[in-house]
Parts: structure tokens; sequence; C-alpha cells
């Protein structure tokens, strides 16, 4: 740690108490109720993404928690960028790590990605971020990128999500298994009833690569908002509610290779 954090009584009564908490967590809707409610006590934070990545590596399953339904418009948004901050942290930086928002759009040594990551971050959720995940296990690896956290106390926040990983992995392990389609996938999906477009399936493959809207838009020579209305149909005719789970609907149909 940065700096040594004596916690006070008052820390360590909550600790306990968002301990127990996460010991009951057993669904999606627990997990956000824990992570909005007792988990703010000592990691205040506007939105939390969860991500899930598989044995290889590939990210599997991707959440957005948030209290505010402000937020709700920009969870898509938020869990590609948080993709990929996660991944320039895991190759640059050790864990747990605090980007503090202070100069967000500074180019960081080392990272040149990462200005440019937080800085989209910021622009939907001002505030500093803290990053911290299990590392690689056996059943895959977890994630955690807080968003929008006071720019103060960076050091006693990395204190307490380093104590709390535990609880919040084995939190979202426990409620991904109640979910059957956690992953949006079945094992062997039919074909689908309507096909999706050429440009669709491009689009598709600019997603795999982890590009927004925009940049999608400015590769193709078509507006953001186009990019927009397509991803909603790719949406509707995989029958998914997010960028993790069409990408893998789409890679089991042979619609898009599997990730690198």
């Amino acid at each position: 740690m940065d700096d040594i954090v004596t916690p006070s009584a008052h820390e360590l009564e909550y600790l306990v108490r968002v301990i127990e908490r996460a010991a009951t967590v057993r669904t999606l809707a627990g997990l956000s109720s824990w992570s909005q409610g007792l988990l703010q006590t000592l990691l205040p934070h506007q939105a939390m993404v969860c991500l899930q990545f598989d044995p290889r590596g590939d990210l599997h399953d991707a959440r957005c928690l948030h209290g505010d339904m402000a937020h709700a418009v920009l969870a898509e948004a938020l869990c590609a960028l948080a993709e990929r901050l996660s991944a320039v942290c895991r190759r640059h930086y050790g864990l747990p790590c605090a980007l503090s928002g202070a100069g967000i759009g500074a180019g960081v040594a080392g990272a040149a990605a990462l200005g440019d990551v937080r800085h989209q971050i910021a622009a939907l959720v001002p505030g500093s971020l803290l990053l911290h995940g299990s590392g690689d296990l056996q059943g895959g690896a977890t994630m955690f990128v807080l968003i929008g956290m006071p720019d103060e106390g960076r050091a006693r926040h990395k204190y307490f999500v380093e104590l709390l990983l535990p609880c919040m992995h084995l939190a979202w392990q426990r409620q991904a298994a109640q979910r059957p389609q956690a992953a949006g996938v079945q094992a062997q999906a039919p074909a689908l009833a309507d096909p999706l477009t050429e440009r669709e399936i491009e689009i598709l493959r600019r997603l795999q690569e982890g590009k927004i809207n925009a940049e999608i838009g400015q590769a193709l020579g078509i507006s953001a908002h186009t990019v927009k209305k397509h991803v909603y149909n790719i949406y509707r005719k995989l029958n998914v509610q997010n960028r993790v789970q069409a990408l893998s609907r789409a890679a089991s149909l042979a619609l898009i290779g599997q990730a690198a």
C-alpha cells in the first residue's frame, strides 16, 4: 500500500457489517443492493463495473452496478471503457490501482492508452477510479472498476478494496451461478430467425476490437447515432442486452471469430 492505514473503530464496525452482508448475496439484485448500500460506507462510488474473464483471459461477462438512474443509460459505455481500462492496468500497473481524477487527460508513461480511457470515463462520470482484481484463477479472473470516487482518501480506499476483494469476488461468482444465461449464450444456439446484415457483422467485428460507437462511425464513414441504431438491431436479433453478451453469442454462431 502507498501509505500506512489505521482503520478507526467506526470503520472496523462497518467492515464487519459489509463482510457479513456480502456473505448473503446470491442474486444480481442482491449484489447491486450491497454494492450501492453498505459497501458505499467504505468505498464511496457512483458506479461499479464487474468484469468476469474465462480461464483463457477472454471477457465472459460484464455488469455495471449503479445507484443513480441517470447512469443506467451509461452502463454499456462504462462496461466497454472499464474493460479497456482493466486491460491497460493489468499489463502496466500493480493492483489495486487508484487513479485520481486530477489531470485526468494527462498522458501516463508506459501506457499511452490510459490517459485517453480515463478521460472518456471522466467525461461520463467525473471523479477518481479504483481498480482491483482476483488475478488468474482456475475458473477465471474477476475485475472490479469503481467509478466516480472522491479524489481524497485514495490510500484508505486501496486498503479497504484489498480487504474486501475476496467478498466482492465470491459475491459476484455466487450471483453469476444463479443466472442460467449469465453470458447470454446457450451451448448450441439455433440459427437466427432474422439474420444480421453485412453492416451489422462489420460493426460486431469493430465492437470485438473494443471500439466505441464514435470510433466505429468514424472508421465506417457513418454517424455515431447510426452506429447506435445498428447496435440496437444487433442486440434485438441476437436476443441479448449488452455488447459482451452480443460478442459471445455472435462467436457461438460463428458470425465472428473467437477473441484472440
